[in-house]
């Protein structure tokens, strides 16, 4: 989870107490890391890694357990951009590379030690298909979403910070900001190549404005009502569940822009 921005703004939500309260949550929350014993192999010769142990018996061959031996291998590139032509230089070299390897090529050939079922040698092997594969990548509508959510701030006011009227203030902006640019993705005229997957981000971007919002104003209130020794003792926990909040929606929203091949647009991330 990339808390970004949101952790930033979560830790200033009440000014100098909050800061301190939150200081307090982060000692306690990260252990303190052990330093690695630093190890080392030989200086010539295989490096085990860490923990493990080196193979015994008196054979390094690699051995057949009766399963299947996959003969030929088909290639079919696929050229994924839309700079891509046929006539590009590039993927005729890349045909002759393909070409050269299946050939009957002394680097293929080395597969032939290895047997099938039935025991029939295994075929040297790489196939080139005849015909490339183009798939130009769909540019214009992640483009222009990428140019309207690229360098997206939390909230775009500037608010009273120490205050509970000032943290109500930032989660109104919070959800307005987003919102905002929520509405000038959906007037673009290049249209998403996979309009319910946008529609499906779109509605998690504006559901996980509103989590920032909320739990903006009650990491001020559960600060503020820290009093006691008791209280303030239970609050870096409190503080560890209210700066986590937006996990859930944050992962979620991460997968679809992934998918869509855009950035997150809440400024949270």
């Amino acid at each position: 989870m990339r808390l970004g921005a949101w952790k930033k703004y979560a830790i200033g939500a009440a000014g100098t107490l909050a800061l301190a309260a939150l200081v307090l949550f982060v000692v306690s929350a990260v252990p303190a890391a052990t330093p690695p014993e630093p190890a080392v192999g030989p200086m010539a010769g295989m490096v085990h890694a860490r923990g493990s142990q080196p193979a015994t018996g008196t054979s390094g061959d690699l051995l057949w357990h009766g399963g299947p031996v996959l003969n030929d291998v088909q290639v079919t590139p696929i050229y994924w951009g839309k700079s891509w032509t046929a006539s590009d230089p590039k993927i005729s070299r890349l045909g002759q590379f393909y070409g050269g390897v299946g050939g009957g090529s002394r680097y293929a050939l080395t597969n032939s030690e290895y047997t099938g079922s039935g025991g029939s040698l295994a075929a040297a092997g790489v196939t080139a298909m005849p015909s490339a594969a183009f798939a130009p990548f769909p540019s214009a509508w992640p483009d222009a979403v990428s140019g309207i959510c690229a360098h997206a701030l939390l909230f775009e006011g500037r608010h009273e910070i120490g205050t509970r009227a000032g943290a109500v203030a930032v989660a109104r902006d919070i959800r307005a900001s987003t919102a905002r640019r929520l509405d000038r993705i959906r007037a673009l005229q290049a249209p998403p190549l996979q309009p319910s997957l946008s529609t499906q981000w779109l509605d998690l971007e504006q559901r996980l404005a509103d989590v920032y919002a909320s739990s903006y104003v009650r990491i001020y209130d559960a600060i503020a009502a820290a009093i006691t020794p008791n209280q303030r003792a239970r609050l870096p926990r409190v503080l560890d569940r209210l700066v986590h909040a937006p996990d859930a929606l944050r992962d979620s929203a991460a997968s679809l822009e992934g998918r869509l091949h855009v950035p997150d647009c809440t400024g949270g991330g």
